[in-house]
């Protein structure tokens, strides 16, 4: 008898433990793209595309083409996956699979592989639970999906508009029983650390989840980072993965009659470099991944392109001038640091400028004034030439604008310096000089004026930052 016990015993046990490691891991997952630690992610904003009218789909090829340029450009800086952020309309479903095919192109024609993954906004008036379902799968089958420990990953917005048993209800577990389980990747707004570690993540986790949590950041990427660093200590702490972000984002525009027209500075190079420093090896942020946010793709204020494309309403030639190959080769630069690549033996020069004064008064026909919008201004916005040295020795700086010159010994290593415009316009020229010998020198392709842009009417204001990079 006591033999039978024992056996009756052991049998539960093992049955138990099979039962759970059958929850663990219900179906053979589907094959997808692990994201390589450490990765720079970039969160890509799908209503906003390049090289299009924002508010039209274009034919399939044109967007294909159009995608695979993005594709080109964030294996450039040294992103090799991205977060799909879009909603729920049909304009946006048809552009998720643009960009699968996109991936698949580019993956099948060789090179660094690159991998793509949903985000979506997890309101129920957006993104009913069947949606979210049906768009996550119909992507998930490209074996180009970005993967998270193993699994496909699947991203939250506002996590917080429903309950962790919603969840589980509603899309992890009729995702399990399909054999399309994710790692479930979340961002909650206007919910306290603890609470999603207790209410929601943890929830998970006892039903044998892989979950963990990112960093969302828009317009004030600076106090992200500070909350970032508060909060990540507790997820470290719990044992979940935690992947900071912040925001690439320079300029907002009154291009519609929602748009509050804010313009945000992040004061050319020095804002990127506060950033990237808290995320980089030896940061308090620094860990297996960073979400890179961009809200046009490769229009107004991104990062990962090298030139700048007119949006559809600019019809001034001197647009095609405008680039983004500073920040570009700065973002380039800065994950490399984060991926320990180490560093490259060249010296650099960055400069950042607007091409108008601030307070240019809006010309008719101006965005702002059609909409009656009322521009308005976020961090210390000031008309001066930012300028960003990275040497391999002290060299000689001097730039000239108009009929000034400013000259200054730049350090070994970062450094950054403002140079006012004063009364001073047109295309200011920037040289590097060692031991009195002239290292690089070149002008500025733009000019600074107190000309509005060309367009209909007679013109408008533009903030948006010009941006590039000589290195020797």
């Amino acid at each position: 008898m006591k033999a039978t016990k024992i056996r009756r015993a052991m049998s539960r046990a093992f049955l138990v433990f099979a039962f759970a490691a059958m929850i663990a891991s219900p179906i053979a997952g589907r094959a997808a793209s692990e994201i390589a630690k450490p990765g720079a992610i970039v969160m890509n904003h799908l209503p906003n595309p390049v090289y299009f009218d924002g508010a039209n789909t274009p034919d399939r090829e044109t967007a294909i083409a159009a995608y695979r340029r993005e594709i080109k450009d964030m294996i450039a800086i040294g992103s090799y996956s991205v977060a799909l952020d879009g909603f729920n309309n049909p304009r946006d479903k048809t552009r998720f699979g643009y960009w699968k095919e996109a991936v698949r192109r580019h993956n099948e024609e060789g090179g660094v592989k690159f991998c793509f993954f949903l985000l979506a906004d997890f309101d129920p008036a957006v993104w009913p639970a069947e949606t979210i379902r049906s768009v996550y799968q119909s992507l998930v089958d490209s074996p180009y999906y970005c993967a998270i420990q193993g699994k496909p990953a699947l991203a939250t917005y506002r996590g917080e508009q429903k309950s962790a048993s919603w969840f589980l209800s509603e899309v992890l577990n009729p995702l399990r029983a399909d054999g399309d389980e994710p790692f479930f990747l979340v961002f909650f707004r206007g919910t306290s650390t603890q609470a999603v570690i207790s209410n929601y993540l943890k929830v998970w986790r006892n039903a044998f989840y892989k979950v963990g949590a990112y960093r969302f950041s828009g317009n004030t990427p600076q106090a992200t980072l500070n909350g970032e660093i508060s909060e990540k200590p507790l997820y470290d702490n719990a044992g979940f993965l935690y992947i900071p972000g912040f925001g690439t984002s320079y300029w907002a525009a009154c291009s519609s009659k929602t748009n509050a027209g804010v313009y945000f500075e992040h004061d050319g190079f020095e804002g990127l470099d506060l950033l990237w420093k808290k995320v980089n090896p030896g940061g308090p942020l620094n860990g297996d991944y960073v979400m890179l946010t961009v809200w046009n793709d490769v229009g107004e204020d991104n990062f990962f392109s090298r030139a700048k494309e007119p949006l559809p309403f600019y019809r001034n030639p001197d647009l095609d001038t405008w680039t983004h190959r500073g920040f570009h080769e700065f973002s380039r630069s800065s994950i490399r640091a984060f991926r320990k690549l180490g560093s490259e033996n060249y010296d650099w020069l960055y400069w950042a400028y607007r091409q108008h004064p601030k307070d240019l008064p809006a010309p008719k026909g101006d965005e702002c004034v059609e909409y009656g919008n009322k521009l308005s201004f976020t961090g210390n916005i000031q008309d001066v030439i930012y300028v960003t040295t990275v040497l391999k020795a002290p060299a000689e700086l001097q730039v000239t604008l108009g009929n000034s010159s400013f000259v200054q010994n730049q350090p070994e290593g970062i450094a950054h310096v403002r140079i006012p415009w004063n009364d001073e316009r047109g295309r200011p020229v920037f040289t590097l000089s060692r031991g009195g010998v002239v290292i690089m020198s070149r002008p500025g392709d733009l000019e600074i004026t107190d000309k509005p842009i060309g367009r209909d009417g007679e013109g408008t204001r533009n903030f948006n930052t010009y941006a590039d990079v000589m290195r020797r």
